[in-house]
């Protein structure tokens, strides 16, 4: 059986009613997303085969766009020789 002290010793361990009141309860959580309505998000690795993909993409196109930047860039040197011959 439970004595006085027993009991002194439980209110230190376990919470009150007036520990719980910041809490939210049932009905405060009944509009919230359940975690079957969160399955056709994303999932962190998703998101990170995402993110890999995007940067790989993002890669190849500043290499394309350096590319045809240093090309324009030889055939703007190009014509600048042959319309320019005197400054080499």
């Amino acid at each position: 059986m439970l004595d006085d002290k027993d009991i002194a010793r439980l209110k230190e361990i376990l919470a009150t009613k007036d520990d719980l009141k910041g809490f939210a309860t049932k009905d405060d959580l009944k509009d919230m997303a359940a975690k079957s309505d969160l399955k056709s998000l994303a999932s962190k690795d998703d998101l990170n085969k995402m993110e890999k993909r995007l940067g790989r993409k993002f890669t190849q196109l500043f290499n394309f766009i350096d590319k045809e930047v240093m090309d324009d860039r030889k055939r703007i040197n190009s014509l600048e020789r042959i319309l320019n011959p005197s400054v080499s």
